[in-house]
C-alpha cells in the first residue's frame, strides 16, 4: 500500500462532500495538475470493477452494490463539474489511460440502463431505493459524456458565425 493512501483516500472523501460546482477555474486546474482528476477516475474504475465482479449478471443490487453506486455518482458529479467550460480538464480525461474513462462510462451506461428496467423509481420522496440511485448515475453519466463531447471557444465557430464579421 502506498504510504500516502490514506490522505489520498481522505482528500478523495472530502471532494466528494464539497460541491465543487462553485470552485473556480484555478480548482479545476490544481485539481488536474495534483493528481486528482486521476484519482477521481481511478475511483470511478474501481468501484464499477466492484460493481461486475459482485454482480455480473446484473440480477440485484443490495446495499454494498448502491454503495459503491452512490460513490460512482458522487466523483461524476465532480467530474461534470470540474469538466464545464474546461477544455484541457476535457482533454485530459478523454486521453487519459487510453480512453479508460470513455469506455468505463459507456460499459456502465448499459448497465444502468438494465438495472433502471429491473429497479423502476415510482415513489418521488425516495432517495434511497436501488432505482433512485441508479437513475442519479445514470444522469451524471450522462451529462459527463456531454461536457467531454461539447466542443465551445475558438474551434467551435460555425460558417455562418464567420460570415457575419
Amino acid at each position: 500500500m502506498h504510504p500516502l493512501y490514506p490522505y489520498s483516500q481522505l482528500a478523495m472523501e472530502t471532494l466528494l462532500s464539497l460541491t465543487s460546482k462553485r470552485a473556480g477555474e484555478w480548482f479545476k486546474e490544481e485539481l488536474r495538475k495534483l493528481g486528482g482528476l486521476e484519482h477521481i477516475m481511478k475511483t470511478v474504475t474501481d468501484c464499477y470493477e466492484c460493481i461486475c465482479s459482485l454482480n455480473p449478471c446484473l440480477t440485484y443490487w443490495d446495499k454494498s452494490l448502491t454503495d459503491q453506486l452512490s460513490k460512482i455518482c458522487r466523483c461524476l458529479r465532480i467530474l461534470e463539474n470540474v469538466t464545464h467550460m474546461n477544455q484541457q480538464n476535457q482533454k485530459y480525461l478523454l486521453e487519459y489511460g487510453n480512453n479508460m474513462l470513455i469506455t468505463t462510462l459507456s460499459t456502465f451506461l448499459r448497465i444502468c440502463c438494465h438495472g433502471i428496467l429491473k429497479n423502476s423509481a415510482v415513489d418521488m420522496n425516495d432517495r434511497t431505493s436501488e432505482g433512485v440511485i441508479i437513475r442519479e448515475c445514470l444522469f451524471s453519466i450522462v451529462k459527463v459524456l456531454i461536457n467531454l463531447t461539447h466542443r465551445f471557444g475558438e474551434e467551435c465557430k460555425t460558417v455562418s458565425d464567420s460570415d457575419h464579421r
